[in-house]
């Protein structure tokens, strides 16, 4: 199993919000609660894949509490324990300790060792 972020504002775009689930929304008719108004569609952004944390951050796996995440597979560190995200990029702690990310990476934010983005999660090379 894999999962990334494969949309973000400023980047390609990828999935839209789908207009026929969701309340329509507007300024004269705004979401209610925590909801945000995506594309004219009230959504809750903890679990909406295609509007993750922020409308248009897009998912490819789980949105879980507004963060693009996914359980790893087993043999490279075991599923995922915890996660946190930052504006273009995911982190996730394994049941191992270890910690894999994934997303944007021009500032070496991924701790791989590259600079590379990242559309599957890499192992950090070394947590201080």
């Amino acid at each position: 199993m894999s999962c990334a972020i494969v949309d973000a504002p400023g980047k390609e775009p990828g999935l839209a919000a789908d207009p026929l689930v969701g309340t329509a929304c507007d300024e004269a008719a705004p979401c209610e609660g925590e909801e945000l108004c995506c594309s004219g569609v009230c959504v809750d952004p903890t679990t909406d894949s295609a509007n993750c944390g922020a409308c248009s951050i897009t998912c490819l796996g789980a949105c879980v509490a507004g963060a693009c995440g996914c359980a790893a597979p087993a043999s490279s560190g075991g599923p995922a324990v915890a996660i946190s995200a930052g504006a273009w990029h995911t982190c996730a702690r394994r049941s191992d300790g270890s910690v894999a990310c994934w997303g944007d990476n021009s500032l070496g934010q991924l701790g791989d060792g590259t600079g590379a983005e990242q559309l599957t999660p890499v192992s950090v090379l070394a947590i201080p």
